[in-house]
């Protein structure tokens, strides 16, 4: 029988004595699940307002200035609004979480130790990455730190600045 990859008597897995990138793939497949079930519901609830909203007038008012109309706008159920809030929050938490356990993960491998506090960077301006990336990246070599400062918003991409602002609202 092998050993467990990880510590059983722990709500949250902790790697168990040296690196391991397992967690990450199921991470972002968790969030592609649920990313599937966001679009049942999102689809679900865009049949249900497809006709909407409605404005009407009586035509013998059409000829005045500002004729009185009326707008009916169905409503979101609750339920089904805060479903799409809750699926947005969870994917956006794997997806934070498989890249701070990535990085986890490479300060172990290019520092030959565990280290500590470590999570993925994101910043927009590159002063800022300069100096407050380095406790977050400590332990990680630097081809990997180069990798990195390449994917920053500061350089122009998108998807790091996206994660970054959204998982910060959710």
């Amino acid at each position: 029988m092998t050993e467990p990859r990880y510590l059983y008597s722990e709500m949250v897995p902790r790697v168990a004595g040296a690196p391991d990138l397992h967690a990450i793939p199921p991470r972002l497949l968790r969030a592609a699940n649920r990313y599937a079930d966001l679009v049942e519901v999102f689809n679900g609830m865009v049949t249900k307002i497809r006709d909407a909203p409605t404005v009407t007038a009586n035509l013998a008012d059409l000829d005045k200035p500002n004729p009185p109309l009326g707008v009916n706008v169905p409503q979101l159920s609750w339920p089904e609004a805060y479903e799409l809030r809750l699926l947005v929050s969870e994917i956006l938490h794997h997806l934070r979480a498989a890249a701070d356990h990535l990085i986890y993960n490479i300060a172990w491998l290019d520092s030959g130790a565990e280290q500590r506090r470590t999570q993925f960077p994101v910043f927009k301006v590159e002063t800022e990455f300069r100096s407050r990336s380095l406790q977050m990246l400590s332990g990680v070599n630097a081809s990997h730190r180069q990798w990195i400062e390449d994917v920053q918003p500061f350089n122009g991409v998108t998807w790091t600045e996206s994660l970054a602002d959204l998982s910060n609202q959710a």
